[in-house]
């Protein structure tokens, strides 16, 4: 997917700062959110940057001097650009169905993504990401989809549209929606799996230089909590599960199929399952691309 180039020679440090504020703030506009200075340095595109370099960028050109003089600053803390996630009551049903998720057999790893993961209004879907055992991708979508049926009765909507292996955790092609996806992607279970997710993706450095790692989501073990999910991957765990993935695979991908949808953003193998049906990423691009194009006259 073509997109802009990240760093057209600038004339000084400064305006490659500022081209760099400048595109971050327009990629948010598509999703009609204004990131606050804490994000926008995270997120920063194409090269990194201290915080009070690009506090410094924001209050001339985008926030401005305040009446009594005082200046605008970059929040600091590895929660300060999620506290209106924090504080929303949807971020706390999120992080219930990631603990309840968690405790099905194969699930490795939950994270929220999408506009949820941003700005947790209650009234957008949650969109997840699930990173499962290897070879049993399908069975571990099985029961989530199980979940998501139990969540749509408690009236909230669970996404759970890519599930990947962990032996497959490269993703095969990084772009700036891409990258934003994962540095933007709250952990709601399995650290260990989240933290190998970001070593298999340095790419995303190259994008979002300034991005890192979320902390590791709490560890919610609860002793006769976790006996169904042993139990279930003990009793899979031979030629009886192998089968009975075979078989759920087989299944759902010519059901997927049948929907005559083909796009870079749907993958049904044995390693993932992405149902990316709408080609949300390809409009994104596109138009970010026309925006950089307009603002930087290229």
């Amino acid at each position: 997917m073509a997109q802009p180039a990240l760093n057209p020679t600038p004339r000084s440090g400064t305006e490659a700062l500022e081209r760099a504020v400048s595109r971050t703030l327009a990629y948010f506009s598509l999703f009609h959110y204004v990131p606050s200075p804490w994000e926008t340095h995270r997120y920063l595109h194409g090269m990194g940057a201290a915080p009070d370099q690009v506090s410094r960028i924001l209050r001339r050109r985008i926030l401005g001097e305040t009446a009594d003089g005082s200046r605008a600053h970059i929040e600091q803390g590895p929660d300060a650009g999620a506290r209106r996630w924090k504080g929303d009551p949807g971020a706390r049903r999120a992080r219930r169905y990631g603990r309840l998720l968690g405790r099905l057999p194969y699930v490795r790893m939950v994270g929220m993504t999408g506009s949820r993961a941003m700005h947790g209004s209650s009234a957008d879907d949650i969109d997840l990401m699930i990173v499962s055992v290897p070879g049993r991708v399908w069975l571990c979508r099985l029961g989530v989809v199980a979940a998501v049926r139990l969540a749509r009765l408690r009236g909230d909507t669970l996404c759970p549209n890519y599930v990947i292996s962990a032996a497959c955790l490269a993703l095969p092609e990084m772009t700036i929606y891409d990258a934003h996806e994962l540095a933007q992607m709250v952990p709601l279970y399995g650290g260990a799996a989240y933290r190998a997710l970001w070593a298999e993706n340095p790419a995303v450095s190259h994008y979002l230089p300034n991005a890192e790692p979320f902390p590791d989501p709490p560890d919610w073990r609860v002793p006769f909590l976790s006996i169904p999910k042993r139990l279930g991957e003990r009793l899979l765990a031979g030629k009886l599960g192998d089968r009975l993935e075979e078989w759920e695979c087989n299944r759902k991908v010519a059901r997927l199929r049948a929907r005559g949808s083909t796009s870079a953003e749907i993958s049904l193998t044995v390693d993932q399952c992405k149902g990316h049906f709408d080609g949300h990423r390809a409009r994104v691009l596109a138009a970010y691309g026309r925006l950089v194009t307009e603002f930087e006259g290229a």
